[in-house]
């Protein structure tokens, strides 16, 4: 026979909610420290030098990935309403982004001369597909944007597509790694290991969601794809009649 009085029961404690992602922001940060990194030399020492199309594309992908270290904060501090806000405000800088690559994409195709042979167009595919999935992820996390986990999955690969240049210029640090094609498929395979580790991550968490099963085969893909567009004469014609369209001029 129970003897205790109901003011004598024990008092059930709730258990605090684990923030989702709570330590997205720093994961973020370090990937915008890595991009800063790897663009320390060729942009932020030059920035009052360069051109506007080359400050556009900075100063837009630096406002994505603050975008990205700033909605998990406001998310994690019970502030819905101003993640909203932010949410609304991408309507904007999406555009914008994209805008910024395609202009910069151009500016690179008319100043070959300067690059590697072919790496330009090699580049411009990277940097074509880069914003097909870039569009991708952004447009399945505003449909899923009720489904949270999915929602802030999506959000996070698009971050990959931001590191993997910056990647690229710090692995010319490495002696062994002395090649810009050493660099890119490097920079992609280091991309695809962490895609995988993300994806391990979800299976000891009881379930493995798509948007990283999706975002590791669309880069490997990629990965691919960039090692046989080298000399590919029609993407080369294409590319050039692109970088002579006067409406990016």
């Amino acid at each position: 026979m129970d003897t205790t009085l109901p003011h004598q029961q024990p008092v059930k404690t709730k258990r605090k909610k684990k923030p989702l992602y709570g330590n997205a922001p720093w994961y973020f940060g370090f990937g915008l420290l890595v991009i800063l990194a790897g663009f320390y030399n060729s942009f932020l020492m030059q920035f009052g030098t360069t051109d506007n199309k080359h400050q556009f594309h900075g100063v837009a992908a630096l406002c994505w990935m603050l975008l990205l270290i700033v909605q998990p904060l406001l998310t994690a501090k019970g502030t819905l309403k101003w993640h909203r806000v932010l949410g609304k405000i991408s309507f904007v800088l999406v555009p914008f982004v994209v805008l910024s690559v395609c202009l910069m994409e151009q500016t690179m195709i008319a100043s070959k001369a300067h690059y590697p042979p072919n790496s330009v167009y090699q580049l411009a595919f990277v940097d074509f597909l880069s914003v097909v999935q870039f569009l991708y992820f952004y447009v399945m996390a505003i449909v899923s944007r009720r489904k949270i986990q999915e929602h802030a999955r999506y959000m996070a690969a698009t971050v990959f597509i931001f590191i993997i240049p910056g990647l690229g210029r710090l692995l010319f640090l490495i002696p062994a790694i002395n090649s810009f094609n050493r660099t890119l498929n490097v920079s992609y395979f280091l991309t695809e290991l962490a895609l995988l580790a993300l994806i391990w991550d979800d299976h000891r968490s009881g379930k493995i969601r798509k948007p990283y099963v999706i975002a590791l085969a669309m880069f490997a893909v990629q990965h691919v794809l960039l090692n046989f567009i080298v000399g590919y004469v029609p993407w080369e014609k294409v590319m050039d009649a692109y970088a002579g369209l006067s409406v990016f001029h």
